[in-house]
């Protein structure tokens, strides 16, 4: 992490970087890596307005299989740490932040802004599915589901005006 002041006062940048290695209980390990800054600007006193931004990405995390028993008996204990998952069901995750927020104050009125926008691509998802599961660890079946390419995005803001009033002088 760093917090650095860029001409005095009035400008400061500040960000970070993350590295995680997982290791998941049902085996096998997933990467995180996050990333982010913020540039801070304060053009008057009591003035601020800050652009940010940031990732989360996530790599390794390869579909964990769903037991779906035979009848009612349940399916038998499974060690943990044993990893069932197929290698070439690594699931990608890319999450990004954007925006900006700004607070000013304009006389006896204050202005309030902010505008964002997040998006998320999973470029490959998959689900492992195992059928007809038995007490002894048999299954009648085995489908690994595939889906391409699913991506959300979202843009929100708000602008906010306001000003004290005083009553009854």
């Amino acid at each position: 992490e760093f917090k650095l002041p860029l001409a005095g006062e009035r400008w400061g940048l500040s960000g970070g970087l993350g590295f995680r290695n997982g290791e998941r209980t049902e085996g096998g390990r997933t990467l995180y890596r996050t990333a982010g800054a913020t540039l801070s600007w304060q053009p008057y006193a009591g003035a601020e307005v800050l652009l940010f931004g940031g990732s989360f990405l996530t790599r390794g995390d390869e579909a964990r299989p769903t037991f779906f028993p035979a009848g009612t008996a349940l399916p038998p204990r499974l060690k943990r740490g044993v990893d069932l998952s197929q290698p070439w069901t690594q699931r990608k995750t890319n999450n990004w932040l954007v925006g900006g927020v700004a607070r000013l104050p304009l006389g006896r009125w204050r202005l309030q802004a902010g505008l964002f926008d997040a998006w998320k691509d999973s470029p490959t998802i998959f689900a492992d599915l195992f059928g007809g599961v038995t007490p002894d660890g048999r299954a009648a079946s085995r489908t690994i589901v595939a889906e391409a390419g699913a991506h959300d995005r979202s843009l929100s803001g708000e602008l906010r005006l306001s000003r004290d009033f005083v009553t009854g002088a």
